[in-house]
Parts: C-alpha cells; sequence; structure tokens
C-alpha cells in the first residue's frame, strides 16, 4: 500500500475492518470514541503506537464522572500496553498542550518522519492571489480532498 490513498468514511465503515492484514505503525485518532482503540488494534504491528487527540468521548463535558472514566480507561490500556500480547502503546494528549508537549510531538513523530501527512494539494497566493484561498476552500468544502490542502503564503527561506 505504499504511496496509496486509501479513504475510508469512518462514519460508514470500520477502518479496522477495511484494513485487516495490514500492519501500521501508527494510527492517529482525531474523531475519538472507544471504537477507534479497538479497531486500530486490529491492524497496529506488535509494539505500534496508538495516539488519540480525543479519547473515548467526542464531546466531553468536564466532570468528576468524565475524569474518573478517562483516568480508568487511560490506566487500563497503559497495562495491556505493556502486559498485553501486542503490546499496542496507547498515548492521549490533551487539548490543552504545553509547547513542550507539541515539540515532542513534532520531533518524535513528524520530523522524524514516522508520520508522514498526505498533502492533496497547494495552492500558491503569489500567484493566484485570493482565488488560491476561493479554490481551496471550494475544494474543502465539497469535501473533495483526500489530504491536507496547504495556502502557500511564501515561500518558508522569505522573510
Amino acid at each position: 500500500m505504499d504511496n496509496q490513498i486509501l479513504v475510508i468514511d469512518y462514519k460508514e465503515k470500520d477502518f479496522g475492518e477495511e484494513l485487516q492484514g495490514n500492519d501500521y505503525d501508527i494510527v492517529c485518532d482525531c474523531v475519538g470514541g472507544q471504537q477507534n482503540w479497538i479497531s486500530a488494534q486490529r491492524i497496529l504491528k506488535r509494539g505500534g503506537d496508538f495516539i488519540t487527540f480525543v479519547g473515548d468521548d467526542p464531546n466531553p463535558v468536564l466532570s468528576v464522572t468524565w475524569i474518573v472514566q478517562t483516568a480508568g480507561n487511560l490506566l487500563n490500556r497503559k497495562f495491556w500496553s505493556v502486559f498485553g500480547s501486542e503490546r499496542h502503546k496507547y498515548f492521549m494528549h490533551v487539548h490543552s498542550q504545553t509547547p513542550e508537549n507539541l515539540d515532542d510531538l513534532r520531533l518524535n513523530y513528524f520530523e522524524s518522519g514516522k508520520v508522514k501527512p498526505i498533502i492533496d494539494k497547494v495552492y500558491d497566493w503569489r500567484k493566484d492571489g485570493i482565488e488560491a484561498l476561493y479554490s481551496a476552500y471550494e475544494r474543502s468544502r465539497n469535501r473533495m480532498a483526500q489530504g491536507k490542502l496547504i495556502l502557500k503564503i511564501a515561500d518558508e527561506n522569505s522573510k
């Protein structure tokens, strides 16, 4: 499956079933829900990482009950990360990140090449002006993007 784009509508299909038989190093969960952890375990290779930015409850209400449930789930998954047969690692990154934590994510996953974003299209502001913004917005609004849309304002080296 190298260099292929496969889009799975998570509302319609279970990615764990669709991708079963493949071994992945990392699954990043940006949607939330317990089912994503269950599905990820089907496709993660031994020792693979599951990273959630949401947790089990995609619409949490901060309360003592939520904190206790989240802590219980996290401890349970951490326990099985160490003692389970597949040793899948479970990481939960909460919404209020410190700059140090975000740097850790950037260095350990993105800059190291462990996680590579899929870029659908780059729009050039300098070349196309406001039309670049409109085009990117339309592609996103119409749900045509199969990866990230980039609006390039300037070159990395320009000041």
